[in-house]
């Protein structure tokens, strides 16, 4: 027993701080793990709308077994989406989501696990979001301690921005295309610190997973030239090594490998600004292994001279307007300014300019301390070092241009949050062990020191526990609360959009054609497994102008654009609500003043078909006050456009589930007869009545369904005229 004993104790001494740390990440990766699974309470579910033409794909990829990864490049053109051209899979979209998903499945049912493929999909985000939280880790420690590295997962593994898209059932291109990101870079970091083999094999690591980025995520080009833009800064601080220039050597070589096998990339890719730097530090890199350090100094002053032309040129073709290759929305990133003469990018919700405010929510004190470590990493600025900050600075800089990339930043927040924090425990711990020395400085004392742990313990603790928390983790997924966010005391109150898209799959004929707004044509064509003409791809914007134009134009102008499209029926979404100080005396409906419906996106359609400036023939604000009660409502404009707006008929048609409208002439007459005011603004800036517009019938379009259990979804067939003789 004794020896068993002295074993025991001897192995703990050894190993012990190990199995400690050990046991601390297997705690951070499950708590992780723990709160992105929770949205499954309300089932098996994915999240969003594009989550769901990835698992198209994967379902595809699946039903042919192991070589469907190999098939999936052939498969061509799918008149499922974007009728009548269809959409040619392999050269519009990308695999690497797909081939996570279908590879999960199909690996369990080689080992006998029966499971479905949506379940396997819902997962599959959550646990890499946990898994990323580990590789945080790894890149916190290489670059710092594993003490940073702890403290690094830990602010990932809760952090807001990170948690939003890596739930379960949010099965998209982010939640696969980050935790590669953060490995590249490990093993990008690895490899400059070897030498010989190592350093090659490294390198090649790093590449296949940067490369896997570029199967995976639209947002690659960003990756590719994070890395060209590191190590052109390194030529330009004159701190290259060969070991250096070989790995990024390499690592460009496998992913360039990667954009030239996938069809939607191609060598035609090589060819486009997206690969104006990389070439650029590829050829400096070249003339550095031939030169050696013969022509160090002298790369080192033509690369500044580089810089400069490089730098004006890409100006130059920005403000020219020649910018082949480079999207709208990756454009929108770099100027944000850009946006507004682009709706249709401007229109996503997730586009949109984030606030300071919501910065801060999303990364709390996490933010301040990556700033403070920022400053000293630039002061101790070495090859490692940099590499760390040009992620964080560029991935920050998109953060603050679009919302939805604060998901890019939260990893090299989380780093340099861990590494700036652990720099102060040290700093701390140092003077805790030191003895004070006779001089006329006054010691620091114990006490203050404990208050400054404590006050820095609750900073990085406390954010994570706020009912905010809940509000990213806790609530169903879209499809499941009618696309509209949902509390975490949700009972199915909103299954709507279940309910019209399971009766679409068993009463629409199987070749028809359904119009909708493109923000759910992922969910017709998957879930209701009908063609639709336009969906969250955005592929082709004419035929988006040109739905948008059919919604907002009279019965005439809809059917000769609908028969074009070949559309036999037309789906619109409204969440109705009653407004909140007309509850208290009369029960009438109004568009959600929120604008997540159909009406309150119509102002995004007016823009889209006809121009800035047009939505105002469609929507007004409406302040609506009683006493002094005041609430601002989205009401119909009373214009000859928006009464003839064939959308406008569709939402606001009487049906037994909705029969009164706050837009209803004799509503808006009772009202103002018992004290309600009705005022909009005019043109010159002044306020006055507001009189709602009068709906004639439709002729040509039959609500065949209305949506369980509250009508917020309507199934209109169209009816045309040689049909009636």
């Amino acid at each position: 027993m004794k020896q068993i004993l002295s074993k025991l104790r001897n192995f703990l001494m050894r190993y012990g701080e190990r199995i400690f740390l050990i046991i601390i990440l297997l705690c951070i990766f499950s708590a992780a793990l723990l709160v992105r699974l929770q949205p499954l309470k309300w089932g098996y579910y994915l999240t969003e709308f594009d989550p769901y033409y990835q698992y198209y794909m994967a379902r595809w990829v699946s039903s042919h077994g192991w070589t469907g990864f190999i098939e999936w490049f052939r498969w061509g053109i799918d008149k499922r989406f974007w009728y009548p051209y269809g959409r040619h899979i392999s050269k519009t979209s990308l695999p690497g989501v797909a081939f996570i998903g279908a590879f999960s499945y199909l690996t369990l049912k080689t080992f006998g696990i029966d499971v479905d493929l949506m379940e396997v999909c819902a997962v599959v985000p959550a646990v890499m979001g946990a898994l990323t939280t580990v590789l945080v880790f790894l890149l916190g420690s290489i670059l710092e301690s594993e003490i940073s590295g702890l403290i690094a997962a830990s602010i990932l593994s809760l952090n807001y921005a990170f948690l939003s898209r890596t739930i379960a059932g949010f099965y998209d291109d982010e939640s696969i295309a980050i935790p590669l990101l953060v490995l590249g870079l490990y093993f990008f970091l690895k490899s400059i610190k070897k030498q010989g083999i190592k350093n090659v094999i490294w390198a090649i690591l790093a590449g296949i997973a940067f490369g896997y980025i570029v199967w995976t995520w639209g947002a690659s080009t960003y990756v590719i030239n994070m890395l060209a833009l590191y190590m052109f800064l390194i030529f330009l601080l004159h701190k290259e090594t060969r070991e250096l220039v070989k790995s990024y050597l390499v690592t460009i070589a496998i992913i360039t490998l990667f954009v030239i096998l996938v069809p939607k990339r191609g060598f035609h890719y090589l060819m486009t600004l997206n690969y104006y730097l990389i070439w650029l530090t590829c050829i400096l890199s070249v003339l550095y292994l031939i030169g050696g350090k013969r022509i160090s100094k002298s790369l080192y002053k033509v690369t500044r001279v580089i810089f400069i032309i490089a730098l004006v040129g890409a100006l130059a073709l920005l403000i020219t307007g020649r910018y082949y290759g480079l999207s709208s929305r990756y454009l929108s990133v770099l100027n944000p300014f850009l946006r507004a003469k682009i709706p249709l990018v401007a229109s996503v919700g997730e586009h949109r300019v984030p606030t300071w405010a919501s910065l801060f929510l999303d990364f709390q004190i996490a933010l301040v301390l990556a700033l403070f470590d920022l400053y000293l990493e630039v002061k101790e600025l070495t090859r490692e070092r940099l590499l760390i900050i040009v992620y964080f600075l560029t991935s920050f800089y998109a953060a603050c241009s679009m919302v939805r990339l604060a998901i890019l930043a939260a990893p090299a927040i989380a780093v340099l949050a861990g590494i700036g924090t652990s720099r102060i425990f040290k700093s701390i711990h140092s003077v805790l062990v030191s003895k004070p020395k006779k001089t006329r400085k006054a010691h620091v004392r114990k006490e203050h020191i404990a208050l400054t742990l404590f006050i820095l313990f609750i900073l990085l603790v406390i954010p994570n526990a706020l009912p905010y928390l809940s509000s990213y983790s806790g609530t169903p997924s879209l499809i499941v609360s009618a696309s509209l966010p949902a509390s975490t005391n949700y009972n199915y109150e909103l299954l709507d959009w279940l309910s019209a898209l399971a009766w679409i799959a068993d009463n629409v004929p199987e070749d028809a054609v359904i119009a909708s707004w493109w923000d759910y044509g992922y969910w017709i064509s998957v879930i209701g497994n009908r063609t639709s003409v336009c969906d969250n791809g955005t592929l082709n914007s004419t035929q988006i102008r040109l739905v948008a134009t059919a919604f907002l134009s009279n019965e005439t102008v809809a059917l000769k654009i609908f028969r074009r499209l070949n559309v036999k029926y037309v789906v619109v979404f409204e969440p109705y609500q009653v407004p909140r100080l007309l509850s208290y005396y009369y029960y009438a409906y109004a568009p959600n003043p929120q604008g997540y419906g159909d009406f309150g996106k119509s102002t995004w359609m007016a823009r889209i078909a006809f121009g800035y400036g047009e939505e105002d023939n469609y929507i007004v604000e409406v302040r609506v006050s009683y006493g002094r009660s005041v609430e601002v409502l989205l009401l119909p404009a009373n214009t000859e456009r928006a009464r003839n707006a064939v959308l406008y008929k569709m939402i606001f048609m009487h049906t037994d589930k909705i029969s009164l409208f706050i837009t209803d002439v004799g509503v808006v007459q009772m009202l103002k007869n018992y004290g309600f005011s009705f005022k909009c603004m005019a043109e010159n800036g002044t306020l006055i009545d507001y009189t709602p517009p009068s709906f004639e019938e439709l002729k040509y379009f039959k609500l065949v369904y209305e949506s369980e259990p509250n009508g917020y979804v309507r199934i209109f067939e169209i009816i045309y005229p040689e049909e009636n003789t």
